[in-house]
């Protein structure tokens, strides 16, 4: 676990890059899990990489959104 502070609060992450997790990508009213790796943390998401639909996409997801494997 890394810890970041800012202005007014002290935050502990539970992702470091190179996790590996689960994504649920939204599909209509079904939640699908995909794999994917922490690319970094950024203010208030996290920076994931996953294979969707058959091509490797980068993208900003909630840390509500992911769940360590």
């Amino acid at each position: 676990m890394s810890v970041l502070e800012h202005p007014n609060e002290l935050q502990t992450n539970e992702f470091e890059p190179g996790d590996l997790v689960i994504w649920y990508d939204r599909h209509d009213n079904q939640h699908l899990p995909i794999p994917a790796v922490v690319v970094r943390q950024l203010l208030e998401s996290i920076l994931i990489k996953a294979r969707v639909e058959g091509t490797i996409k980068e993208m900003d997801v909630s840390p509500e959104e992911l769940v360590s494997r």
